[in-house]
């Protein structure tokens, strides 16, 4: 038996769980891990033990979390999305976010603001070199606790200024007044938005107008109004990432083993999704998404041959609209297009992919196309001693083209449950039971 790859012993033969950390996320997970250091080269624990076979059982939970801790900094340091929407909780949120920050900040104006010190200094300077001056505010001893006159006055002064200027801003809705904050606020939040998309504009209205609010409170302390400070929630890379349906699926395929096939209809699904609307966050999938996907997909040719076969969703369309004769996929292949892409949001929501306090409806809901009734006709008892005669039962055959021993089953259940053939060819052999 050997220690496990990840594990050392120190110069004290001490087991310890290290993992190498690439040069390019160093800065990031000393940010996760709060190092004191800008930049982590290793994730190292000491296991406590200097026997190996206790190291390597110790060490299993240790490496999974030093793994997530990189996948965790692998998100953050790689490339993001460009994204065309907000959902209006995350414009909310940002907002909000933005107003506290602003109270906070003049919290801590109000109350390490030295510059009487450095104004009665230097009025005592001039007045002891015999300069001649004329002071707006006169010499004065400095305020043990809270501001001075002059402070006061100045502070008034500073606000009364900015708050005309960012009043006539959303007065025209000029928010290139905020574009700067606008800047740091996204990327606080780690959100590249373009900023030709309604979006962009709809924040910044939201960010002047929390400004403008702010403006008002800082003005009323100044009467001696008792405005409290909202906590201000700070975001976090766990907050600030919401996750995207690649990472949903990911995620739904490690939680739990999957038939290949059922593997392979949702691969397909999320791929056709993200070649229309590209790998955006659950949160800001809407209906309209859902609505042009299920358009997309109702124009999709049945026979998809030559360069079809590698064609994208857009693609097709595209081709469908010069070829409208062509037979499209049936509403029933729509649905389960729909639904699969559906379940993997659903499972990425209640999987924590969305934040906590950021609201998302299954956009999903309600929106699959009504199905005609299968005109097929049930089996009738010639037939299914015909079938139940064939080789397959009478002599153990095998067909390739029935898959093993699916093509032995699959008939026996459907006699037995009146599930359809879709629905069966899903399951697992753990999912049948006799009883």
């Amino acid at each position: 038996m050997r220690v496990l790859m990840g594990v050392i012993k120190n110069r004290h033969g001490v087991h310890c769980a290290r993992r190498k950390v690439p040069p390019e996320l160093a800065g990031v997970v000393a940010r996760l891990t709060g190092s004191a250091r800008e930049r982590q080269s290793w994730l190292q624990r000491s296991l406590r033990t200097k026997d190996f076979r206790e190291a390597n059982i110790r060490a299993k939970p240790v490496l999974i979390e030093f793994d997530k801790i990189l996948e965790k900094a692998k998100a953050l340091a790689g490339p993001r999305q460009l994204r065309m929407e907000l959902s209006d909780s995350e414009i909310k949120r940002i907002s909000e976010f933005f107003y506290a920050r602003c109270l906070e900040d003049d919290d801590t104006f109000r109350s390490e603001d030295d510059s009487e010190e450095v104004y009665q200094s230097v009025y005592e300077q001039l007045e002891k070199a015999g300069q001649l001056f004329s002071p707006g505010f006169p010499k004065a001893p400095v305020p043990k606790f809270g501001m001075s006159d002059r402070q006061l006055s100045k502070r008034a002064e500073t606000l009364a200024f900015v708050t005309e200027a960012a009043r006539e801003a959303l007065a025209r809705n000029d928010i290139g007044f905020m574009a700067d904050e606008v800047a740091e606020l996204l990327e606080d939040f780690r959100i590249d938005l373009d900023v030709s998309s309604p979006a962009y504009r709809r924040l910044g209205t939201a960010v002047l107008r929390r400004y403008v609010a702010a403006l008002k409170v800082k003005t009323d302390r100044l009467r001696g109004e008792p405005i409290e400070t909202p906590v201000v929630q700070y975001p976090s890379p766990q907050s600030t990432v919401s996750g995207s349906l690649t990472a949903a699926l990911q995620g739904w395929k490690k939680y739990a083993n999957r038939p290949e096939g059922t593997l392979r209809e949702f691969e397909h699904a999320i791929s056709r999704f993200i070649q229309l609307h590209g790998d955006i966050p659950i949160v800001t999938i809407n209906r309209r998404h859902v609505r042009e996907f299920r358009e997309a997909l109702q124009a999709m040719p049945v026979r998809r041959t030559g360069k079809l076969r590698e064609a994208t969703l857009p693609q097709l369309l595209e081709w469908s609209q010069k070829n409208p004769e062509v037979q499209r996929i049936s509403a029933g292949t729509v649905n389960k297009l729909l639904g699969a892409v559906q379940a993997i949001a659903v499972w990425g929501r209640d999987n924590g992919l969305v934040p906590e306090d950021t609201s998302w409806s299954d956009a999903f809901s309600g929106m699959r196309l009504e199905e005609q009734e299968p005109e097929r006709e049930p089996w009738e008892i010639a037939d299914l001693k015909k079938l139940f005669a064939s080789g397959i039962y009478a002599r153990a055959d095998r067909p390739k083209g029935g898959r093993g021993e699916a093509a032995y089953w699959l008939p026996l259940l459907g006699l037995f449950t009146g599930a359809r053939l879709g629905e069966l060819a899903l399951l697992l052999a753990s999912d049948v039971s006799i009883g």
